[in-house]
């Protein structure tokens, strides 16, 4: 990326018009790439979803379940 790839304005900065076709496709492409993840090949984009249901099967879960230390509430 470079400077002239964004727009200033204010306090803010955005990508420009032209360039935004360019950064969605370099990142689509990123996405639709396979990884090894928990010993299977799959896109990259599915990953977060995956997580995503971990975590919330997490939450559901009974409270007899073991949970990760970094779930359990604590008083602030």
């Amino acid at each position: 990326m470079k400077n002239d790839h964004f727009d200033a304005k204010e306090e803010a900065v955005s990508l420009n018009r032209a360039d935004k076709p360019v950064v969605v496709e370099a990142m689509n492409k990123h996405l639709d790439e396979s990884v090894r993840y928990r010993r299977k090949n799959v896109k990259r984009r599915f990953i977060v979803q995956h997580e995503a249901h971990q975590l919330a099967n997490l939450l559901l879960a009974d409270s007899g379940e073991k949970r990760p230390d970094w779930l359990e509430m604590k008083e602030f």
